[in-house]
């Protein structure tokens, strides 16, 4: 059946997207940034050279950020970049928007330039974290 609206895609994890990943604590509650990105035809190197030197840098080194992971679009329909961004609390969430956030008239810098010209289009949602699936017993659990 086809449903208006609908689209399935396989994605595939992207490890030069993830930090963090491994030592964070995952049996505890996260709030989670999903960024979408869809991408101009031919620009997916320039999208990463700017995210790696500014949105993936900034998240790392801002103290806020617990830990980050994004897939790309392997097939079907869909965006092309997902990048998650796990907080362990509302309240780095929020530090985190304020630290980062600038007046986009007036002050993105070059990088900042270059790497919103290659998105077509973006959404960012936000997520509640809420358990996951243990790798050892194969089993969903709830995090605290």
């Amino acid at each position: 059946m086809i449903y208006y609206n609908h689209h399935d895609q396989i994605r595939m994890a992207n490890p030069e997207m993830g930090w963090n990943v491994q030592s964070a604590d995952w049996t505890k509650k996260k709030i989670t940034a999903l960024s979408k990105f869809k991408i101009k035809e031919g620009m997916q190197d320039q999208f990463f050279d700017g995210w790696k030197k500014g949105e993936f840098k900034n998240k790392k080194e801002s103290g806020f950020v617990e830990a980050i992971t994004g897939s790309w679009h392997l097939y079907g329909e869909g965006d092309y970049i997902h990048v998650y961004t796990f907080f362990d609390s509302w309240d780095n969430f929020a530090s985190f928007e304020k630290a980062c956030s600038y007046d986009v008239t007036k002050d993105m810098g070059e990088n900042e330039k270059k790497f919103w010209s290659t998105v077509e289009t973006h959404e960012d949602e936000i997520l509640m974290f809420i358990g996951g699936i243990d790798q050892t017993t194969g089993k969903f659990y709830f995090a605290k």
